[in-house]
């Protein structure tokens, strides 16, 4: 597939289904390491569900669910040769770490995240109101739905969720380096965008090529980032040692694969 084909036709089409062929074929061992992590998933998610329907429990299984979604998720846009879209996909994933590790540690958390909510929705029907646009909310809705934001807020001030904020009180500086590395490569920036952008001699040549040749280090990069979450849960939430041995198994294939590769 030529650039030309791919600006015309578009990422939607059954050529790709050739392409992903042709990356699981040479990329067996990468994918061994994602079937891997994708089974340790379930197998944590299972055990979080069985820690009750506390607030705390509850958010974390489900969190849980979510890192395993973002995680295939992240993995098809790679395959694919669309690196761009899926490290928006892992920002997000790491977005979602600072806010576990949070709950992890402070339970009450979790209704500093509704309460949270609550303000982001008022504050967007807010600005409706200020800017009179009553054509995307009738009016006496809208005044039907601040009076129930206002109620749900009850007074309660805005609560500090922040990654940055995050960040500081968990001592993440670490994983905060990694977080706005990862910003750095999902904003469409000008550096992401001059991927597609070669000029020689004034003449502006586009490629909208797949980028297959990322995908190695990408799979890579991805790892270690759901290894971020992984880590927390097991050592400061769950504290299984059968399966923090398990994970540490797991750990040393993947890191023997590192070495020799």
């Amino acid at each position: 597939m030529n650039e030309t084909d791919a600006l015309k036709d578009g990422y939607i089409d059954l050529r790709i289904n050739n392409l992903v062929k042709d990356s699981r074929n040479k990329y067996q061992k990468e994918y061994e390491i994602i079937s891997q992590i994708n089974d340790f998933l379930s197998i944590i998610q299972k055990e979080t569900e069985k820690k009750g329907t506390e607030k705390q429990n509850v958010y974390i299984t489900v969190s849980l669910i979510e890192i395993q979604k973002l995680y295939c998720s992240a993995v098809l846009l790679f395959e694919r040769g669309l690196p761009e879209s899926a490290n928006i996909i892992i920002r997000t994933l790491l977005e979602l770490t600072f806010k576990i590790v949070e709950v992890i540690r402070n339970k009450e958390f979790v209704e500093d995240l509704l309460v949270n909510d609550f303000y982001e929705g008022r504050n967007i029907l807010l600005e409706i109101e200020d800017h009179k646009l009553y054509n995307l909310i009738p009016k006496n809705l809208l005044e039907k739905l601040l009076t129930e934001y206002e109620h749900k807020i009850n007074g309660k001030n805005r609560p500090k969720t922040k990654v940055n904020y995050l960040k500081e009180k968990n001592n993440m500086s670490d994983e905060y380096i990694i977080y706005r590395l990862q910003c750095d490569y999902s904003h469409f920036s000008m550096k992401i965008l001059g991927e597609d952008i070669s000029i020689l001699d004034d003449i502006v040549l586009i490629n909208g090529n797949f980028k297959l040749d990322k995908f190695k280090s990408s799979i890579l990069w991805l790892i270690s980032i759901v290894g971020i979450s992984i880590r927390y849960i097991l050592e400061e939430y769950l504290e299984d040692e059968n399966i923090i041995n398990d994970y540490q198994k797991l750990k040393k294939r993947i890191d023997e694969y590192l070495i020799n590769n």
